[in-house]
């Protein structure tokens, strides 16, 4: 003999999704050397450059690190 349930009810749930922020979104753009016309760069100038682009480099990091974040807690929500 086999019994199944018939009067089984299927109901939604909203689910609350984390917006993630548009600073996290927004392009990190590397800055230029102050004494540049922007095409080139003496080496005096790339030295003087490293500090300010790897300080770019990290904000990027930064914004995906918390954009991993968000996604994770998305995803243990579930």
């Amino acid at each position: 003999m086999l019994i199944a349930c018939t009067n089984t009810q299927t109901s939604y749930v909203p689910a609350q999704c984390t917006p993630i922020p548009s600073t996290l979104t927004d392009p990190v753009l590397a800055p230029l050397p102050l004494d540049s016309d922007g095409k080139t760069l003496s080496y005096s100038q790339a030295i003087l450059w490293i500090f300010p682009l790897l300080t770019t480099v990290d904000k990027a990091n930064q914004q995906l690190k918390a954009i991993r974040q968000i996604e994770e807690e998305r995803m243990s929500d579930e």
